[in-house]
């Protein structure tokens, strides 16, 4: 996302008329906002322009929300260990739950 489009996506999201009086819902439900403008935005932008390369959005559910991990084109899904490997290398320090029961 370029820098523009993503400060004046910022400052709409922002701008919201949230009831923030639980400030930490409302501090997940904005940052949930961003992320998903971002992660969302980007693949729609890139469909509308038919830029699509056949990446795959990898995420995990935990407690019914998606956490975004990584994106991977359809060759590193051909080596799982690797893949799992990047990714707990990138991730588990943002998303350690994500990673938990596997080590």
């Amino acid at each position: 996302m370029k820098e523009g489009l993503l400060k004046k996506k910022l400052h709409e999201i922002l701008l919201t008329d949230d009831d923030d009086n639980d400030i930490e819902k409302y501090r997940l439900t904005i940052t949930n906002r961003i992320f998903h403008s971002i992660v969302y935005g980007g693949i729609e932008s890139r469909k509308r322009r038919g830029a699509l390369t056949g990446e795959w959005l990898i995420y995990y559910v935990y407690n019914g929300l998606n956490y975004y991990l990584d994106l991977a084109d359809h060759e590193v899904l051909n080596d799982q260990q690797k893949l799992y490997d990047r990714l707990s290398n990138e991730c588990a320090w943002e998303f350690p739950f994500a990673f938990a029961a596997l080590t």
